[in-house]
């Protein structure tokens, strides 16, 4: 019998049957950009000219998608040396920062949440820390933090208006080791950089520590009332800090502006201000 004619004996082509229970092609992606997610890896992507080097980790998330984190993603700045560390079902734990239903498509990154421990890691800023210059233009320069710690890996911008004259940066050359201040991290999707001064510059911030050392007492009076802290000032106009927790059992109108306090320095942060506790520190 020939196949036309079993076509027309069964009143249907066996091959448009077999498509009805063909499973979708593009299932719908079930993770969200900003979701953190944990996963496993199952394996690399590698680059075509050099099959030994990896440029990027396929990750099976914990519901079941499928994920590549390229390798400007793994935890710091330069990381592409760190995608040697991983290994078939290591555990990770990523941010999804891409998804397209369409393509059934997802990226993710372990860079922005590894980003964000550090940042929680230097509120106080980080003093004396040891970099490299790895590129420079008319408003700053680059500089990729080498100290093992809490910023490692990262890159930081210390503009020109955190040198002491413009013309520090002009000495400063690619490749160039230095030694600088961390003052902030500037926590935000588009731009995840470290806020730098030169440590060579910051004169005033070593005076301070100097005449103010950990544990001395002082006096202060209120002169600002900011969201998480009051704002003082000692009698010779230096500024300082007191996190308002630390008053969380006084009456909140005895606190107003020009009151005075007896408090205690507890340090002093990268931009010279004195910290300050209303306890003595160990």
């Amino acid at each position: 019998m020939s196949v036309q004619h079993k076509k027309e004996k069964s009143g249907r082509n066996p091959e448009q049957g077999a498509s009805q229970f063909k499973q979708p092609s593009n299932p719908r992606v079930l993770v969200q950009s900003g979701q953190i997610v944990a996963g496993r890896v199952i394996g690399f992507i590698t680059n075509e000219r050099n099959r030994s080097k990896r440029e990027g980790v396929l990750i099976r998330l914990e519901n079941g998608e499928r994920a590549l984190m390229r390798a400007n993603q793994v935890g710091g700045a330069y990381p592409e040396s760190r995608l040697e560390r991983f290994r078939p079902n290591d555990r990770v734990r990523v941010e999804v920062t891409v998804t397209d239903e369409g393509q059934r498509r997802v990226k993710a990154s372990e860079r922005m949440l590894y980003f964000d421990e550090v940042a929680a890691q230097l509120a106080d800023g980080l003093r004396n820390v040891s970099g490299v210059c790895v590129n420079k233009n008319r408003t700053g320069v680059l500089v990729k933090i080498t100290t093992p710690g809490p910023a490692y890996n990262l890159i930081g911008l210390m503009h020109v208006s955190n040198m002491l004259e413009s013309a520090s940066m002009q000495r400063i050359q690619i490749n160039q080791n230095l030694s600088v201040d961390i003052v902030s991290a500037t926590v935000d999707r588009q731009n995840r950089l470290l806020r730098l001064s030169l440590a060579s510059v910051n004169p005033r911030r070593q005076d301070i520590e100097d005449r103010f050392p950990v544990g001395v007492e002082v006096h202060a009076r209120i002169v600002k009332v900011l969201d998480d802290a009051f704002e003082l000032q000692l009698k010779g106009k230096e500024l300082c800090l007191l996190p308002k927790t630390e008053l969380d059992n006084l009456d909140p109108e005895s606190l107003g502006l020009d009151v005075s306090l007896k408090l205690y320095v507890t340090g002093v942060d990268a931009r010279g201000v004195i910290l300050l506790s209303r306890t003595m520190p160990l």
